[in-house]
């Protein structure tokens, strides 16, 4: 019983509420006053103002404002010239490596829920090999492990392959 008193009171409050709505819309689109306005032409009788360029000149501090300290700051000198160094000096050209490596290919990695180590995915020479940081095969190390590379060793001589 307690419901349908509830269930009564919301339906004729909803009834009313939407009254309102109808009762606004209707009589909106219902007026047909035609209100007029006058309009009046304006006048430029007084010329137009004069506006001046503002200008300020920016002078340095004396002190610094956020640590309240006083700078004492050096004349510029505008006399001297830079001095230009010139390298006649070849680059050094490091030692040429005497190891063949293998036909490398990166393809990513892997990261398991288990293991917080990267397992990366590199082909070797036609090979797919699975190996962790530090695991090696076929004399190749693999040092560390990227997003879109991978460092490799192989006797001392340290590769990046590129995915």
């Amino acid at each position: 019983m307690k419901k349908k008193i509830i269930h009564i009171t919301l339906v004729i409050g909803m009834l009313i509420i939407w009254g309102f709505v109808a009762k606004k819309a209707l009589f909106y689109f219902g007026k047909d006053n035609k209100k007029t306005a006058s309009i009046n032409p304006i006048s430029y009788d007084s010329p137009m103002p004069e506006f001046k360029k503002d200008t300020f000149e920016l002078s340095m501090l004396q002190r610094d404002p956020f640590l309240d300290a006083v700078i004492k700051r050096k004349s510029q000198t505008s006399n001297q010239k830079p001095v230009k160094i010139e390298k006649t000096s070849k680059p050094k050209q490091g030692k040429k490596s005497n190891i063949n490596w293998p036909k490398l290919q990166y393809f990513g990695y892997l990261k398991g829920d288990s293991q917080s180590a990267r397992l990366a995915v590199i082909k070797i020479d036609n090979k797919l090999h699975r190996l962790r940081e530090k695991k090696a095969v076929e004399d190749i190390q693999v040092l560390k492990i990227y997003k879109d590379s991978v460092l490799l060793k192989k006797y001392g001589k340290t590769k990046m392959v590129i995915k």
